[in-house]
C-alpha cells in the first residue's frame, strides 16, 4: 500500500478522534467549570447584598436582593444543565466520587425568593457551597 494513502488515513483518523475528543468531552466539561464559576459569583455577590446592607436583607423584598437571587437562580439552572445534558457520564461519575453533587446542591437554591428570613438564605447557600465545594 502507498505510503501517502497509510498518512492520509492515518491523518483522518487521528483529526477525526480529536473532533470527537473536544466536541464530547473538553467542550462540556469547561462549559461545566465556567458555570460553576459563575453561580460562585453570584452567590459571593448575594451574601454580600445581604450583608451589606441588613435593613433592606431583612424582608428580601428590595430589588438588588431580588435581582440577584434571580441570577442566582439563573445561573443554577444553567449550571444543572450542563450536568443533567451535556457533560459525559464518565466525568459525572468522577464529580459525585468527589463528593459534588449539583443535582442535590441546585433545586434548593432555585427557590430562594420563597423564603422568609436571611439567615435561610444563608443556610440554603451555605449547603450549596458545600454540595457544590465552591
Amino acid at each position: 500500500m502507498d505510503p501517502i494513502i497509510l498518512g492520509a488515513g492515518a491523518s483522518f483518523l487521528a483529526g477525526a478522534a480529536g473532533y470527537v475528543i473536544a466536541r464530547y468531552w473538553v467542550t462540556p466539561i469547561r462549559g461545566y467549570g465556567r458555570a460553576r464559576a459563575d453561580l460562585a459569583v453570584a452567590l459571593d455577590a448575594l451574601g454580600d447584598l445581604c450583608s451589606e446592607n441588613p435593613a433592606a436583607a431583612a424582608d428580601l423584598k428590595s430589588k438588588p436582593i431580588r435581582r440577584q437571587m434571580k441570577v442566582v437562580r439563573q445561573t443554577g439552572s444553567a449550571l444543572l444543565d450542563w450536568y443533567q445534558i451535556d457533560l459525559p457520564v464518565w466525568y459525572r461519575l468522577k464529580l459525585r466520587s468527589a463528593g459534588q453533587d449539583p443535582e442535590d446542591a441546585i433545586p434548593p437554591l432555585l427557590g430562594l425568593q420563597q423564603l422568609p428570613t436571611v439567615e435561610q438564605v444563608a443556610e440554603r447557600m451555605a449547603a450549596a457551597r458545600r454540595q457544590l465545594q465552591l
